[in-house]
């Protein structure tokens, strides 16, 4: 793999590439994972405060560094204000800090997103399969932490999980996977699944999460609410989601239930209660998340996640 990580654990695919030829997008098994036009592979990391302890970038096969990029920025790109730059951004540098290597079987990757100041290789450089290439990073046209993970074959876009062009439709019979077979062992498929889950005192907001500023909160008797909250990546439309806040004692202090209208790379919902009058009872608190696939009465558990926080 082009990143240094456990999938389902440390990491997971966000996206893959696009597979479909049309203005719409399906990925190479014909799921969701992936938007119109996409060209890579997005290995997403669990957060700021791992992009930040460092998780290694490496070369999935031999080969010589033919291109690169450091310097840019560590900023999600919906923070950028300023138009002109974020122009060059969007037009000319959306892979970010980025390393280029013609590899010796016949393609060339390019390993995008890389943090800035990290990478470490430069061009001409001969590297084997694994060797450190740099961190994974926020730099370029992104919104989380990730290696995008590119492969061109005479300047087309091919789909590491087929062995064929990129929009060459999703579940062709034909086409061998440049992946090594140990490599794909690692990489299951996973459609939906949990990204984050955890408690708040205020409305949680997607940047929030992914910075990690609820990690290891702890809630106050006298804090002004209480709410729980998900974050679930590959929900579907008319998956049906459900969360609940219950009390020490076995009550439910709040609940929501909703279909989801349509596919959505990520999603975040939160649950809670404003404290009225007193402090809250001391005690275990449950926060539960429930998304559910299928039709009424035959619906299977998709992403099912439980979170308890104490009060005291």
């Amino acid at each position: 793999m082009p990143i240094d990580c456990e999938i389902g654990a440390s990491c997971y695919i966000q996206n893959y590439v696009d597979a479909d030829p049309s203005s719409g997008a399906q990925d190479y098994t014909c799921g969701s994972l992936t938007y119109d036009t996409h060209r890579g592979t997005d290995f997403r990391i669990r957060g700021l405060k791992a992009m930040t302890e460092g998780v290694l970038v490496v070369a999935s096969a031999p080969g010589v560094v033919t291109g690169m990029r450091d310097g840019m920025q560590d900023i999600n790109v919906r923070n950028v204000t300023d138009p002109r730059r974020l122009r060059h951004i969007k037009r000319e540098a959306a892979l970010g800090n980025v390393v280029a290597i013609q590899h010796d079987h016949g393609v060339v990757a390019y390993y995008g997103h890389m943090r800035k100041g990290s990478v470490i290789v430069r061009n001409g450089q001969r590297v084997a399969r694994g060797e450190a290439l740099g961190f994974v990073g926020l730099s370029g046209d992104t919104e989380f932490p990730h290696v995008h993970f590119e492969v061109r074959r005479t300047g087309k876009v091919v789909d590491p999980f087929t062995g064929l062009d990129g929009a060459a439709g999703c579940r062709t019979a034909s086409g061998t996977p440049l992946w090594h077979p140990e490599v794909i062992a690692r990489m299951e498929y996973v459609s939906t699944a949990l990204h984050a889950a955890g408690f708040s005192t205020n409305m949680p907001d997607a940047q929030s999460i992914e910075a990690g500023s609820y990690d290891g909160i702890t809630i106050d008797r006298d804090a002004p609410a209480l709410l729980f909250w998900s974050m679930v990546y590959g929900a579907r439309g008319d998956d049906t989601e459900f969360l609940q806040l219950i009390a020490p004692d076995g009550s439910v202090l709040a609940e929501h239930q909703k279909k989801i209208e349509r596919n959505k790379a990520q999603i975040w919902r939160a649950v809670g209660k404003r404290r009225r009058a007193g402090s809250w009872p001391t005690g275990a608190y449950t926060g539960r998340y429930i998304l559910t696939r299928g039709p009424k009465g035959s619906e299977k558990t998709v992403v099912e996640v439980e979170r308890v926080v104490q009060i005291r």
